[in-house]
């Protein structure tokens, strides 16, 4: 493997590494060296096959091999929510500063970024690269990038636009990530002025999925041009996978015997033209949701962010301490699910992920909706002809009220209670009937299209 690899990929090789336990590896060791000592420390035939197959072919080229690391944050007193590292070619020509996805503690945290203008993971993973940038001579390193997956992505595009290091950032490669929230951009825009805030996106590239389903969430600031899609190595079923690095290096194959595997490899898959229909259903869902209030898009992020958190971090709290609440429940409960179901059941985009997944017999792949969730849809009909009901007795009110109102005009002319004001009221009983009979809709499709699903009928 002696060819020349783009910096992309090289980054992308990177990112993949991150993954590791490579706790072991000291300031100073080549990622080759590492790779070498991989089977001495961790689990390479288990838990990090997919990585250390990657790596162990991509360090064979001495561009990657021969990178060196450095920094490590927790030894450079950052929370453990900092996971980052530094590679550094030997002639100093280039150095690549690494921000791992989400660690435990994190989840909660990916929330607020899709509403807070700054969220403390994002601040520190800031002033760890102007720690780094602060313990290097000026001028020490030719060529800097910034790069991370996932939740490390979204923390490598904000230290572009944020840090006061910003001018030193040759290029961002920002993998399958979040962007950014509304309060973020409109305060960079105020701060930095337009030009230079064009400058700082400018050098961002997002690298994604065919079907990444992390990337479409929040704002995206990196310019249409710079953005790429790599065909993904998943079964077409297997929703995990399409925001898996390793499957970016990966193909998945079916045998003659009926049989199924995934290969991995230590060049990154080909370009795709386009993204798949998950990452536009998604993307819908996301648009919608960033139009809300920021009281309901932040209840709504936090309870998303919860189930991930409990499931892969174990705890019920972010690395700051902080939880969801009643009230983002409520506000998931209110705004959330309701923008989810409608986006699959009303557009062209949920039309289509509906569609790729109603074609569930895919060269004798079986998939059921039941296989994925446990939906009762007598139970879902039933709440939508709950609200159905609700709608009904809502307009009974609202005419009794109005025929009130004309006779307390009558009689009650000069008291404060006049028919201008039971209008009033009316009117907003009016819109709240609106907004229940189109969830009450919403809902019956949904159970009707579970069922179809399950039929097969669709």
């Amino acid at each position: 493997m002696d060819e020349r690899v783009s910096e992309a990929e090289t980054a992308m090789v990177l990112n993949t590494y991150m993954y590791t336990d490579y706790e072991f590896a000291e300031d100073g060791m080549s990622l080759g060296t590492i790779v070498k000592e991989m089977p001495q420390h961790i689990d390479v035939n288990g838990v990090y096959h997919p990585q250390y197959t990657i790596l162990k072919e991509a360090v064979q080229n001495p561009e990657i091999g021969n990178l060196r690391i450095s920094h490590d944050p927790q030894s450079m007193g950052f929370n453990e929510g900092t996971n980052a590292a530094v590679f550094t070619s030997p002639d100093n020509g280039r150095m690549y500063v690494v921000y791992r996805g989400t660690s435990d503690g994190e989840w909660m945290d990916n929330g607020k970024g899709l509403s807070l203008d700054e969220t403390a993971q994002q601040k520190q993973a800031v002033d760890y690269f102007d720690a780094v940038m602060g313990s290097m001579a000026a001028g020490s390193v030719s060529r800097i990038v910034v790069t991370g997956h996932s939740k490390g992505a979204n923390k490598a595009q904000f230290v572009t636009m944020d840090s006061g290091y910003s001018s030193r950032i040759d290029a961002c490669y920002s993998i399958d990530g979040q962007g950014q929230s509304q309060k973020a951009i409109s305060r960079w825009r105020a701060s930095l002025g337009e030009a230079e805030y064009d400058s700082r996106s400018q050098k961002i590239y997002g690298i994604n999925g065919e079907n990444d389903y992390v990337s479409v969430l929040g704002t995206c600031i990196i310019p249409a041009s710079h953005i790429f899609y790599v065909r993904t190595g998943a079964d077409p079923f297997d929703f995990a996978a399409y925001h898996d690095i390793t499957r970016m290096f990966a193909t998945y194959e079916r045998y003659s015997d009926g049989s199924s595997g995934i290969v991995y490899n230590g060049r990154k898959n080909p370009f795709v033209f386009k993204r798949g229909a998950v990452a536009d259903y998604i993307s819908s869902v996301s648009d919608e949701l960033m139009e809300l209030p920021e009281d309901e898009l932040n209840g709504c992020a936090m309870s998303a962010m919860q189930i991930p958190e409990i499931a892969f971090g174990g705890s019920k709290k972010g690395l700051d301490g902080t939880g969801i609440s009643l009230k983002d429940i409520r506000s998931f409960g209110r705004s959330g699910v309701p923008i989810i179901a409608g986006v699959l059941s009303n557009t062209g985009e949920g039309q289509e992920f509906a569609r790729r997944v109603k074609e569930r017999s895919y060269m004798g792949t079986v998939f059921s909706i039941s296989d994925s969730m446990d939906v009762s849809y007598e139970a879902l009909k039933g709440v939508g002809d709950i609200l159905d009901d609700m709608v009904g007795r809502l307009k009974n009110i609202s005419e009794e009220l109005l025929q009130s109102a004309y006779r307390l005009s009558f009689y009650l002319d000069s008291v404060l209670i006049k028919e201008p004001h039971i209008k009033l009221c009316v009117g907003g009983l009016d819109s709240q009937r609106e907004i229940l009979g189109k969830r009450a809709k919403i809902l019956e499709r949904v159970a009707a299209m579970c069922a179809e699903f399950d039929k097969g009928v669709m």
